[in-house]
């Protein structure tokens, strides 16, 4: 069976976001997740491994669906455009939501692993979902827009949405905030467009 069905990612997470990357032992997490550490270490060959697949499987399947949302937009107009925009938004900021608090341990517990994993396995998808950013952007007249700061500007949105609502433990309507920042996106590249 694929690992996310042994290892439900929700059950990785709360033990990383509960007592941290140190903090979080193997043996607790089989136990949560109803299976032997011998199995855990039979899948992941270190607590290294096992964390960075809690963080980068779902992390690497939102990249995946933003950039081939992404690069299907110049292919569009109109309706079907804004439609597409709407569900990359919602995906993100739905995958954020449930990303979110262990990026914060992945970037903020230790130094030398979070500048390892920043620079080997974020960093690089970051640098996919610009390019299929700057790729979405083709036949739009509009040069001054830069993918990197509409990523920064996407990421960092709905990161915050995320932070928010977990720490407050409030609920985010997705739907409102998608179609919002789709309307807000279209706007802004109309604005460069006129």
């Amino acid at each position: 069976p694929p690992r996310s069905t042994l290892f439900p990612y929700t059950t990785l997470f709360r033990s990383f976001v509960q007592y941290g990357y140190s903090g979080s032992r193997t043996k607790a997490i089989a136990e949560a997740a109803g299976v032997s550490e011998a199995l855990v270490y039979s899948h992941f060959e270190s607590k290294d491994k096992l964390f960075e697949a809690a963080v980068l499987e779902p992390l690497e399947a939102m990249v995946g669906g933003l950039v081939a949302q992404a690069l299907r937009l110049p292919e569009l107009t109109g309706v079907e455009r804004r439609e597409v925009s709407v569900q990359l938004h919602t995906s993100v900021l739905t995958s954020m939501r449930e990303i979110s608090p262990l990026l914060g341990v992945a970037l903020y517990s230790e130094t030398t692993f979070a500048q390892r994993f920043y620079r080997e396995q974020l960093k690089p998808l970051l640098d996919q979902i610009r390019s299929s950013i700057a790729a979405s952007l083709q036949g739009w007249p509009h040069q001054s827009v830069d993918a990197a700061v509409i990523t920064a500007m996407l990421l960092g949105t709905y990161n915050w949405i995320a932070l928010e609502s977990t720490l407050d433990a409030s609920d985010v309507d997705v739907a409102h905030v998608a179609n919002e920042r789709s309307e807000e996106h279209t706007s802004e590249l109309q604005s460069h467009h006129d």
